[in-house]
């Protein structure tokens, strides 16, 4: 008996397929998963400026929640507005800030947060 039989062909063809799509399904994941790595890195450096900024005095730390303005950035196929805000506690003396930077993407919303304690 030479070549293969019907039954073989279709197993081999269902495993080829079965394969590429896993693959296409891990790339795809792949993608978003970089882009959410991109959006989360400028939302750090976001929160880091917010900070920095407090730091040296160019925002003062009120209790309270102060909502700073937008910023959005084009980021592959859509563009990303960020809101940043800083939110402000007492902890005992000192005060808890709080800098925090949210975006939507698609029907996610996701939200990145740095604390620090500072002497009033």
């Amino acid at each position: 008996m030479r070549g293969f039989l019907l039954m073989q062909m279709v197993v081999a063809f269902g495993l080829l397929f079965v394969s590429a799509v896993s693959m296409f399904t891990t790339l795809a994941n792949s993608d978003r998963g970089y882009a959410l790595a991109i959006q989360t890195r400028v939302a750090l450096r976001l929160c880091g400026e917010t900070l920095e900024s407090v730091r040296a005095g160019t925002l003062t730390a009120t209790l309270g929640t102060q909502t700073l303005s937008a910023v959005s950035q084009s980021e592959g196929k859509s563009a990303i507005s960020y809101t940043p805000r800083l939110v402000v506690s007492a902890n005992g003396s000192m005060l808890l800030v709080r800098s925090q930077v949210s975006w939507v993407e698609g029907r996610r919303n996701h939200k990145v947060e740095l604390k620090t304690l500072v002497a009033p």
